[in-house]
């Protein structure tokens, strides 16, 4: 299965000078063959998703300096697993407690709560409300709420979790930022049960040191890195992890994504490490 557009809902406002530069966008993408890593409409707009038929709200962050958190898109790496639940392994996927960090719309996070009817979701973000309001929203619209909600995480302060663990953690285009690594694998730390599995994609276009740095943090940190997998958007095509690609250029690498799976180290460190 190729991953699908995210197309505007028939009732969506007619296109304003706004989503002109959005269709221009979309040919220029399609002209230069050149994949779109992610979604963007003005905030607010509802988009559904193909395959899923989710239907989601672009956010808008309350704050203008939170601009930064790139939360005002659907990207293309969450498409991309919100398509391919099968890379889940269904008899052991752990959906009985699912944490998404970094949710933006959430778009993942519900999507996997629609594949598997048991599951227990958690969307989080950066405690902005206008992200969290629009979570909520979604989660709303699309008659999830029973199973699925949203909580506002500062990585800087996990404890805001305070007991709370998940057996399943995702994260889709989250480690564009190579500061923000540390905090990340402290949230992850904070929130996994001993036996959870962790589950990462993330774009290429994040660049292949960034990704490389991350990996290595995750490793300090008492992470045994199980699986790195780079599969193309757009075919069938995987490859195994590699640092370097001398000879790929950035159209090259916006063609590909990183899937990372990870658990704890059980033989080399303790568990109250991770308390």
């Amino acid at each position: 299965m190729t991953p699908t557009a995210i197309t505007p809902n028939d009732d969506a406002s007619t296109l304003s000078d706004e989503g002109i530069e959005e269709t221009f966008a979309d040919a220029l993408a399609l002209l230069f063959s050149v994949p779109q890593v992610a979604v963007t409409a003005r905030p607010g707009r509802v988009w559904t998703h193909a395959n899923t038929g989710i239907r989601v709200c672009i956010p808008l962050t309350a704050k203008d300096e939170n601009w930064t958190l790139q939360a005002d898109a659907v990207w293309l790496a969450s498409i991309f697993l919100a398509d391919h639940l099968d890379l889940f392994d269904a008899d052991s996927f752990k959906y009985e407690s699912v944490l998404e960090l970094g949710s933006g719309s959430g778009l993942l996070g519900l999507a996997i709560a629609t594949r598997f009817p048991q599951a227990r979701v958690v969307l989080s973000d950066y405690p902005d409300e206008g992200i969290i309001n629009t979570l909520k929203q979604n989660i709303r619209l699309n008659n999830l709420e029973e199973r699925v909600s949203a909580l506002p995480l500062d990585w800087n302060a996990p404890e805001t979790l305070r007991s709370r663990r998940f057996q399943t953690i995702i994260a889709a285009d989250t480690l564009w930022n190579s500061q923000l690594h540390l905090p990340f694998c402290r949230t992850l730390r904070k929130s996994m049960t001993p036996d959870a599995d962790i589950h990462i994609i993330a774009g290429l276009h994040t660049g292949r040191l960034t990704l490389q740095r991350f990996i290595e943090t995750a490793n300090q940190q008492g992470f045994d890195v199980i699986n790195t997998m780079e599969y193309h958007v757009s075919n069938s095509k995987k490859r195994g992890w590699a640092q370097e690609r001398p000879e790929e250029t950035q159209e090259d690498a916006a063609h590909w994504l990183l899937y990372i799976n990870m658990k704890r180290k059980v033989d080399s460190i303790n568990y109250t490490y991770f308390k």
